[in-house]
């Protein structure tokens, strides 16, 4: 099914044959049928859908996955000789700082990420999330780390993280 997705989408679009492909996935949807049906779709990179490395932060987005879930992904991704992953991550979370996304994006380094997806959350009406960030709004959080940031906040937390990359 994915090869034959991959090989529809290059048909509708004008696509470069060596033009790079990336599948993104959760860390818990790592098997060797996976790296079999990359292989034979042309897929380049494969992207975690990790968000944070911060406990509290993946708890409050009710992934359903362990939060280290994401480390024996790689360790999986790296044994397949798959070496090109990339891991996404989220800005603008609930308590999230500088110093906390700045943890995140060392942690995608050192688990040897060649490529780290910054970007902001995105509510979707009708989910968990969105129902905990109404509630947050409509109260006076008790700590910084159950307060979202507001707009200025989320700037500084993409600014910083983009410093943090361009360090990496």
């Amino acid at each position: 099914l994915l090869r034959d997705l991959i090989a529809h989408v290059r048909g509708m679009l004008d696509v470069a044959d060596d033009c790079e492909t990336t599948l993104a996935c959760s860390p818990v949807n790592i098997s060797i049928s996976l790296f079999e049906a990359l292989a034979r779709s042309r897929v380049d990179r494969l992207e975690l859908e990790q968000e944070t490395f911060d406990a509290l932060q993946h708890l409050s987005l009710g992934q359903g996955f362990a939060l280290g879930a994401v480390q024996d992904a790689v360790q999986v991704v790296v044994g397949s000789r798959h070496a090109n992953f990339g891991i996404s991550l989220l800005y603008g979370l609930e308590g999230q700082t500088a110093t906390t996304l700045a943890s995140s994006v060392d942690m995608c380094a050192r688990l040897g990420a060649a490529h780290v997806s910054l970007a902001p959350l995105r509510l979707t009406a009708g989910t968990a999330v969105e129902a905990a960030y109404r509630r947050r709004l409509a109260e006076k959080p008790s700590s910084p780390r159950h307060a979202y940031p507001d707009e200025r906040g989320c700037l500084a937390l993409y600014e910083a993280g983009v410093q943090v990359l361009r360090a990496h």
